[in-house]
């Protein structure tokens, strides 16, 4: 193996083998003052530790063979980082076999009741909400753990973990930060769909926590013909001026996908909306390098890992399979690697070991598992700047 391949990987394995962080601190003896006798107390059965029930064996359910190309394409990168994390961290007693889910919920039911008689005692996947719906009663009524790469965090429940990045998590990272830099009025402009309509659902649930006020709510649908048209409906909804509409927010919050974004930000132009004396704002949706090219995206924040955390695991994977891995192949490796770390740990095979409260430094960040099978996440904020993605801030290291 060439010694900068070495090198690479033994960073990986470094920054990865991190990832379990046990909590066992211990406090000192203290010395008490003696007491009279008293009598003895009846025999109580000290109650039992609920249990993992971790083998050497963990399922992978990815649409590896899906209809639709980029299903497939999303599945076998899954598979691919799930391999390479226990690969690189030398996991030799750890077998991942992989289920084929087609993307469809049926398939996935199959497959779970077959991966299950197989004998796995782990699930990491499925990814659509959908189909997590379909696994997830066949893996509670064996009490496997399952960590769903979804990011439906409505559907968590004990022992199904939504791996994925919450709108939830986002939000309250996202707020908090505007909070921070007296960014109080938040306007909203979301596309009508599931991710919008989830986006609004959690602006307007956690925005009195942060002392934030929503001043304006907006949707568009998703054809791009119509987009500039509804902005300008947005536009004539403030107060105007004769320079043009005056916004009644200080940041605008766009959920949406980095390829409706080039259909919003000429509309916000045309509509004449000042963007330069906004914030412009997003969530973990927007961590795709192709928006780094759009200069009207320049400044613009959103909620993220730090990319150096990921940047030894992107070479290893690059090299390994010639592409460069998208985030969803970053939740297969955190997965793949916690689990791995688990069942290798000795004595860790209680359930309050997942639910570590000090939580797991992976690629993703810093992450812990909820016993109502949330996962919170530390992220920090990242701007987009002169065509790089920027940390404005350092990412929490602790819970």
């Amino acid at each position: 193996m060439p010694a900068n391949t070495t090198t690479k990987i033994l960073r990986l394995a470094g920054l990865a083998t991190a990832l379990f962080l046990a909590s066992c601190a211990t406090k000192p003896p203290q010395k008490v003052a003696p007491v009279a006798p008293t009598p003895a107390p009846a025999e109580t059965i000290p109650e039992q530790p609920q249990m993992l029930g971790l083998n050497n064996n963990i399922a992978l359910m990815f649409p590896i063979d899906a209809a639709n190309p980029d299903l497939r394409a999303r599945g076998l990168e899954m598979d691919n980082a799930a391999r390479l994390a226990v690969e690189l961290l030398g996991l030799n007693d750890v077998f991942l076999t992989t289920y084929n889910t087609g993307g469809e919920p049926e398939l996935a039911r199959l497959a779970a009741e077959r991966a299950i008689a197989d004998g796995n005692s782990a699930i990491i996947g499925p990814l659509t909400s959908a189909n997590t719906q379909a696994v997830a009663p066949i893996a509670g009524r064996q009490g496997i753990p399952m960590i769903a790469l979804t990011n439906d965090s409505n559907i968590a429940q004990p022992n199904v973990y939504v791996f994925g990045r919450s709108i939830e998590n986002d939000m309250a990272e996202l707020f908090d930060y505007l909070r921070r830099n007296d960014l109080r009025r938040v306007g909203i402009l979301a596309p009508q769909n599931l991710y919008g309509d989830r986006a609004v659902e959690q602006a307007e649930a956690q925005a009195g926590q942060f002392n934030l006020a929503i001043t304006n709510i907006f949707r568009f649908s998703g054809d791009s013909a119509e987009v500039v048209a509804q902005i300008q409906e947005f536009a004539n909804s403030m107060r105007r001026e004769s320079f043009g509409p005056v916004p009644d927010f200080d940041a605008l919050l766009i959920p949406a996908s980095t390829f409706t974004m080039q259909t919003v930000l000429p509309g916000l132009i045309y509509a004449e909306i000042p963007v330069k004396d906004i914030q412009l704002a997003g969530l973990g949706i927007w961590a795709d390098p192709s928006i780094l090219a759009d200069q009207m995206m320049q400044g613009a924040v959103f909620p993220d890992v730090d990319n150096n955390r990921r940047e030894a695991f992107r070479q290893a994977y690059a090299e390994r399979y010639n592409s460069d891995p998208t985030r969803i192949a970053d939740l297969a490796f955190d997965a793949a690697a916690l689990l791995g770390t688990l069942i290798g740990q000795q004595n860790a095979n209680e359930a309050a070991d997942i639910h570590n409260p000090e939580g797991f430094a992976g690629i993703t960040g810093l992450f812990r598992l909820e016993e109502d099978g949330k996962v919170v996440r530390k992220l920090g904020m990242t701007q987009v700047d002169n065509g790089a993605f920027v940390q404005l801030e350092a990412t929490e290291e602790s819970f």
